[in-house]
This record gives C-alpha cells, structure tokens and sequence, in this order.
C-alpha cells in the first residue's frame, strides 16, 4: 500500500503522530449536526484506513486504542 500523507497547514508533511492526533480529536469530540446526528464513525473508519500506513509504531497503538475505545461491542463481547 502506497504510503499517505496529510499536508498540514505551512505545506509541510504531517508525521504520524500529527496525523494521529488529528483524527483522535475528531474521533474523541466528533462533528455533530443539529439533529444529533454525530460524525464519529466517519472518522473512525478514516482511523481504520490510516492503520496500514502508518510506521511510527507509538503513533499506531494510539490510534488502535482509540479506534477500539470508541467502536461498538463485538457480538462476542456482547454476551460477556
């Protein structure tokens, strides 16, 4: 998989763990519309297409932990 990167903001290239901590602020206080109607399972699908591309092994662990703080139970966990 071809290696992605986020431009930030001077044109430079954001690191991993710039990137990660993007996407964790997003995924921790997501957009939410004026129904209620929120935005974090956007981004932590985004979270999950990140995963494979990032080599900063601390920046990966942190974005895993995320990513399993805020998805639903599994059915196996469900029933524990």
């Amino acid at each position: 998989m071809e290696k992605q990167f986020e431009v930030i903001d001077n044109g430079e290239v954001a690191t991993d763990m710039e990137i990660v901590m993007n996407l964790i602020k997003h995924i921790d206080n997501p957009y939410v519309d004026g129904q209620g109607n929120s935005a974090r399972e956007v981004y932590v699908e985004e979270a999950r297409n990140v995963l494979d591309t990032l080599t900063n092994p601390e920046a990966k662990k942190m974005l895993e932990d995320a990513i399993k703080e805020h998805s639903p139970e599994s059915p196996e966990d469900a029933g524990e």
